[in-house]
């Protein structure tokens, strides 16, 4: 598609890195706006928001690294070239939790309220760095011959070249939008019953839309038996957060009528 958005002199300025940068921003004014709505100072939110980034952009590439280790053994300076594509979300999401944890016990925050301020907004943030994997060519899909099959020509593109293939990184795109509307507006209209509800929606939601669309990526994802190691992680996080999400909406329809 389009790796590199336009140059200056020799620097290369990347379509993926300006995406990523793009869906981070539009990410954090969703969160304030529903920070605000919890009553949490929103630039609290900034502070914490950057603190996340860095540890989630960590996470994601190391997750990536280790899905392409020989490709990054034999290319070792490569590790360092994340603008040109090559982050694993749930590497990225993984981290992530973990500095929410050590930020909120900094700041002595509620962790569920947190969560849901976060990841109303992270499908959005994913909306825009799934389009700046389009751009790179990274995620790409299975070889098809469907009326929407899309080919990659540029030859900075990570994808193969001149092979009509499934459009994964829209499937992506399309599901995170598709998650971040129902979740904005459920949120929004003041439906949510109990703090983490938001959270445990998006790690049902994102799990089964990720899992499906697997089926039709075509880079090397490793697998176990007929499932990717994506597949799986979807699984867990699915069953987690459905039976938390049952135990925490009992507890709160326990109080609302006792």
């Amino acid at each position: 598609m389009l790796p590199t958005l336009f140059k200056i002199g020799n620097i290369s300025i990347h379509t993926y890195g300006v995406l990523i940068a793009i869906g981070f921003i539009v990410s954090l004014k969703i969160s304030q706006i529903f920070a605000v709505k919890e009553g949490i100072n929103k630039e609290l939110i900034y502070d914490f928001a950057v603190f996340v980034l860095i540890f989630a952009i960590i996470g994601a590439r190391i997750f990536y690294i280790f899905e392409y280790h020989s490709f990054y053994f034999k290319h070792p300076f490569e590790i360092f070239k994340i603008w040109k594509g090559g982050l694993v979300f749930y590497g990225g999401l993984i981290f992530g939790i973990i500095a929410v944890i050590i930020n909120v016990k900094r700041y002595k925050l509620n962790l569920w309220k947190i969560g849901d301020i976060f990841l109303v907004a992270l499908p959005l943030g994913q909306f825009f760095g799934r389009l700046g994997c389009l751009s790179a060519g990274c995620c790409y899909g299975k070889p098809c011959n469907l009326p929407w099959a899309i080919k990659f020509t540029n030859e900075e593109a990570l994808a193969p070249k001149n092979i009509y293939l499934h459009p994964t990184e829209i499937y992506h795109a399309l599901a995170n939008l598709t998650i971040f509307f129902i979740l904005f507006f459920y949120y929004k209209k003041g439906n949510k019953k109990f703090d983490g509800e938001i959270a445990l929606l998006y790690g049902m939601l994102y799990s089964i839309g990720r899992f499906i669309i697997e089926f039709y990526r075509g880079d090397y994802r490793g697998h176990i038996w007929i499932f990717s190691i994506p597949q799986i992680i979807s699984i867990i996080i699915f069953w987690i957060s459905l039976i938390i999400y049952f135990i925490k909406r009992r507890k709160s329809n326990e109080k609302t009528f006792s």
